[in-house]
């Protein structure tokens, strides 16, 4: 509690947050609140999760000017400091959680909340990358694996990049079980090409080095499944797979851009005023560090935001201000569907 100020914490309620940490509000004895977080191991390697974790919400608020909570305190090195675990002590973040308000909130609440949401995500998406992976901070990296290189990008100029660097992915299928101590290509990688093919690689790698025949009874009730039908399998991939990512008609589009891929309502805090809300967006929750929770992040992706998707029916009536309804409408420069059906992404992992 050193970063606060204080030396004790006579609370520390567990509370929910995730299946990916188990996490703590800590009380101090002035009364101010801290939130605490230790990673659980299907968060990943926590050693590289948390460094980067740390460095990517830095970014976050150095360069976009996003809304996430202050890292107070943290480690991941586990070995090294007096909680024998890699850790996390933030601000905690004010506001109530918006899937706790949002159906009782009248419609120019949504629409003034979805706004800023939108804000932030185009923020996100003005900044392209050159590599695909984690950010981390340049220390830390070259701490980690013995080097770090700049990040370069055309579309932010800032001094505050130079702080940072991209190294490898962090996300679980990478390094779960035997996958841990497997020498694979983690990233980072210059396109999305690079991605596609590392992960035809990594999985022949592991299917050698430890796949045994096994049965598969969704498939059949007498022939067992063979490593070298895997290996065979996987030699087709590596064969077409750079093709899904060159035959875009436009390759500017599959650009690395950080971005929040779970962006739940619970992850997003809004104010609490006298007498109930206002539509103003306080705090994003840990989530948008490099969306971590993820093992395909890097291919083409158009997934449109389920918080708030439109689960009604199609609207049969004019659109106010004009149009014939949901094919041409153009509401306050939201393109219709078919005109931003093309865009694409890849996105860091955290």
């Amino acid at each position: 509690m050193f970063a606060m100020g204080h030396s004790t914490a006579p609370e520390s309620p567990k509370c929910v947050e995730g299946l990916h940490n188990k996490a703590f509000i800590l009380k101090m004895d002035n009364g101010s609140e801290v939130f605490a977080k230790l990673p659980n191991p299907n968060a990943g390697p926590a050693h590289f999760s948390v460094a980067s974790e740390v460095a990517t919400r830095e970014l976050l608020r150095d360069l976009f000017n996003i809304p996430v909570p202050r890292v107070l305190s943290w480690s991941s090195d586990a070995a090294n400091n007096p909680v024998g675990a890699e850790y996390i002590i933030e601000e905690k973040a004010p506001g109530v959680r918006l899937g706790s308000v949002w159906n009782g909130w009248p419609r120019h609440f949504k629409f003034q909340l979805i706004s800023q949401v939108v804000e932030m995500e185009n923020k996100l998406t003005a900044v392209t990358f050159d590599k695909h992976g984690c950010i981390y901070f340049k220390e830390d990296l070259r701490s980690l694996v013995g080097e770090s290189e700049a990040i370069h990008t055309q579309s932010a100029g800032s001094d505050v990049l130079e702080r940072f660097s991209i190294g490898p992915l962090t996300t679980n299928e990478l390094w779960t079980g035997s996958r841990r101590e497997m020498r694979l290509d983690r990233g980072p990688w210059k396109d999305a090409s690079e991605y596609t093919s590392a992960i035809g690689r990594n999985e022949m790698m592991w299917i050698k080095t430890y796949a045994v025949p096994r049965m598969n009874y969704y498939g059949s009730t007498q022939n067992r499944e063979l490593p070298e039908d895997g290996i065979s399998l996987l030699e087709k991939y590596m064969k077409v797979s750079s093709y899904g990512v060159l035959l875009d008609e436009d390759l500017s589009l599959l650009v690395a851009v950080l971005a929040h891929l779970d962006l739940r309502r619970g992850e997003l805090l809004v104010q609490r005023r006298v007498g109930g809300f206002e539509a103003q967006l306080t705090a994003v929750k840990e989530r948008l560090e490099a969306a971590k929770q993820g093992s395909t992040r890097g291919l083409p992706s158009m997934d449109g935001n389920a918080s708030f998707s439109f689960g009604g029916s199609r609207i049969a009536k004019p659109l106010r201000g004009g149009g014939d309804g949901p094919a041409n409408a153009n509401v306050a420069g939201v393109q219709s569907q078919e005109a931003t059906g093309k865009r694409s992404s890849w996105f860091f992992d955290r």
